[in-house]
């Protein structure tokens, strides 16, 4: 059974979103996130599935979203529910990262191919 991720973002960093999403499908991981532009009762059911079924949630911070009280009231549910959280921070200064960021094991986009490989081999350990 494959590794699945669920990623959380701004409606504007959806390349980003993208860019993620092929990085992990290539490494063998299910990767979902919500399309804003569908919105029919199926897709929302779909996102709904994927969002409960999700091992691991990825939250991209960047300055169009690192003030975004929904994003970060999702990214605190996750981490209340004690669910798996990786903040990824993209042109963010480390001045900029919220404490509760700071606080979490957050990863650089920079380093976004090392961290996926590291789950890949941790995904197939298990």
């Amino acid at each position: 059974m494959a590794y699945k991720v669920f990623i959380h973002s701004s409606s504007k960093d959806i390349d980003i979103v993208r860019d993620l999403a092929n990085r992990l499908e290539l490494a063998g991981i299910e990767a979902h996130w919500a399309n804003e532009s569908a919105r029919s009762d199926k897709t929302i059911r779909a996102t709904n599935k994927a969002l409960m079924d999700a091992d691991e949630n990825f939250f991209i911070l960047t300055n169009e979203s690192v003030d975004n009280p929904n994003l970060m009231i999702l990214l605190g549910e996750d981490v209340s529910l004690r669910r798996r959280v990786t903040p990824v921070v993209v042109g963010l200064e480390t001045s900029q990262v919220p404490s509760l960021i700071k606080s979490l094991k957050y990863i650089k986009y920079a380093d976004l191919n090392r961290y996926i490989v590291d789950l890949a081999t941790r995904t197939r350990a298990a």
